[in-house]
């Protein structure tokens, strides 16, 4: 250990491995909502974490290399170097650390597209990375040739055990020092289930890469993954019902349903409520759907929260098809593949025997859109593979309501149909419509070109809505209309005087009671039951949340929401 601290370019190397990791987390702390409030003792558990990952990172490299300290140095600098900037561009488009999951589904991460959105990513700041591989370069090429002993074997171990007492200390004298938390139960459970247990990571995977590194949520995901399916316990089982009947009086209400044939889901691509009745330059962005908004005979809902978690819009279909609410430390869909659920399209086909399909503006694998297909008991999914004409990496919302209008003349009655928009997703750094030429210099130039995307898309709804009544769909089919998720601030700047990013939900020809249907705040996770309750379907399986029809609707999303919607999940409840 002497040799190594007497060569000031191999300590270099470590020091630059910590400053990238300290650079990662706090551009992601200062970017990204963190789940819960922090205490200053968190910024503490974040530095020592990330010189005892560091320590761990070079052990490995060194053994990796035989030894060769200063090879294993640069490649640990070199490691956290690439790691870091990842999780700093993945996170302007994501709003979280890399998860494993987002790893194994690296494929789509490869999109042309998704590169596009991670590219734009990119910042002026992120030339620090660039100086971090220069400067790493140059110490290795100044360190000397080191060998591993099994005195500096020791010593580092022994420093590892020292930074995990030092933390472990902070935490206890924290306790002490509080007065009204010097108890032994609180000094345990702040020392370990929050130093060392999963739980954080499973409900805050932010808060737990902050506060107790990558590595370690990393490893949680990896155990996670190979001890296989999560068996639920007779009673997490009886916890579960005693939740789904206890939601039962908020969910069943309407006994007379419209007489409808069709079912038409349009589900729009990053839809935010403020959106529709704005205008730039006296000229109103979306006329058609802020008429519909006015309409007295559709519900119109604008106070919607997103629900999603990290798997942005295949979170948001997620909830919406099964009524159950996103895993919070992974992309749900690798988990969710993997089981069966009472979605939305097999539950039509069930009790109202509506066939069922489903068009997408990507490539069927894009985000397992087929596996999951299956996993709703959709029949049939149209996407870019089926569309002959020229087109490019995605089909724009024009080419996705053409296939629509198509496939709804060829479809048997009665049908389902799902509809995905894509227009309006992010990067928001051009203009799509040429009709709609108005800024508010204002404003920012993302949410210029955001208006401008909400715009297009608006134009291309109303031409779809006009053939559905040109071909006698529109009055024998409920639509319904939902964003797939707000957008985050690091991807839309928007003026203080929008202080909240809510979306819209829209129901249309439904036959629904609009004296007593609520119209305040809700979740997206309540469309599911308000969806069933509007076909008056009595399936037994009506979700996780309060239909908007009942007469005692109550906007709650709880812990034990989440924790049940997780058990359901990794668990395979309804198989």
């Amino acid at each position: 250990m002497n040799c190594c601290l007497k060569n000031k370019y191999l300590v270099g190397l470590y020091i630059i491995a910590i400053i990238n990791l300290l650079v990662m987390h706090y551009t992601i702390f200062t970017t990204c909502n963190v789940e819960r409030q922090l205490d200053d003792l968190v910024f503490l558990d974040n530095f020592l974490v990330v010189i005892v990952e560091v320590l761990l990172l070079n052990t490995f490299f060194t053994l990796l290399s035989w030894g060769r300290l200063r090879l294993a140095a640069f490649v640990t600098a070199l490691t956290t170097l690439i790691w870091a900037f990842s999780n700093v561009v993945y996170s302007r488009f994501f709003c979280q650390y890399l998860s494993l999951s987002a790893i194994g589904e690296s494929s789509n991460l490869l999109d042309p597209f998704v590169l596009k959105c991670l590219v734009d990513g990119v910042r002026p700041g992120d030339m620090f990375f660039v100086l971090s591989a220069l400067m790493a370069f140059f110490f290795y090429k100044k360190a000397a040739e080191l060998r591993l002993t099994r005195k500096v074997a020791i010593r580092v171990l022994i420093a590892i055990l020292i930074i995990m007492g030092i933390d472990i200390m902070s935490h206890v004298t924290y306790c002490l020092f509080s007065p009204s938390k010097r108890y032994a139960s609180y000094m345990i459970h702040r020392i370990f289930t929050e130093q060392w247990s999963s739980q954080c990571y499973y409900a805050q995977p932010v808060y737990s890469n902050f506060q107790r590194g990558n590595l370690r949520a990393l490893a949680c995901h990896l155990v996670d993954i190979f001890s296989g399916s999560k068996k639920l316990t007779n009673e997490q089982r009886e916890e579960i019902h005693n939740e789904i009947a206890a939601l039962r009086p908020y969910q069943v209400y309407n006994d007379s349903p419209a007489e409808i044939r069709n079912v038409i889901f349009i589900l729009v691509e990053s839809l935010m409520s403020f959106a529709i009745d704005m205008k730039v330059d006296g000229e109103e962005v979306m006329p058609f759907m802020n008429s519909l908004s006015k309409d007295s005979t559709i519900y119109y809902n604008g106070k919607m929260t997103s629900n999603i978690t990290l798997g942005e819009s295949a979170d948001g279909q997620f909830i919406y098809m099964t009524g159950l609410l996103p895993l919070r430390s992974a992309i749900t869909i690798t988990e969710a593949k993997k089981h069966s659920f009472p979605a939305l399209p097999k539950l039509l086909a069930k009790y109202k025997d509506l066939q069922t399909h489903m068009i997408i503006p990507t490539a069927p694998s894009m985000w397992s859109q087929d596996i999951m297909c299956e996993r709703y008991g959709v029949k049939k999914l149209i996407s870019t593979s089926d569309y002959k004409r020229p087109h490019g990496v995605y089909l724009k919302d024009e080419e996705i309501f053409t296939i629509a209008d198509s496939i709804d003349g060829i479809s048997k009655s009665p049908f389902f149909s799902m509809v995905l928009t894509f227009s309006m997703h992010q990067p928001y750094v051009g203009r799509i419509d040429e009709t709609f030429d108005k800024e508010n210099p204002s404003l920012s130039s993302s949410l210029n070109n955001y208006l401008n995307a909400c715009h297009y898309t608006d134009r291309m709804l109303h031409d779809y809505f006009d053939k559905l009544k040109g071909n006698g769909l529109y009055d024998n089919s409920l639509i319904v209309i939902a964003s797939d998720h707000h957008v985050g601030e690091s991807a839309l700047t928007l003026p203080e005087s929008i202080t909240e990013r809510l979306i819209p939900f829209f129901i249309i020809n439904g036959g629904v009671d609009m004296r007593n249907i609520w119209e305040g705040k809700c979740n997206q996770i309540d469309v599911f039951p308000t969806i069933l309750d509007v076909l008056g379907l009595n399936a037994e399986w009506r979700g996780l949340g309060c239909s908007l029809l009942s007469s005692h609707y109550q906007n709650s999303l709880t812990e034990d929401k989440w924790m049940f919607s997780e058990w359901m999940i990794r668990g395979g409840f309804f198989e």
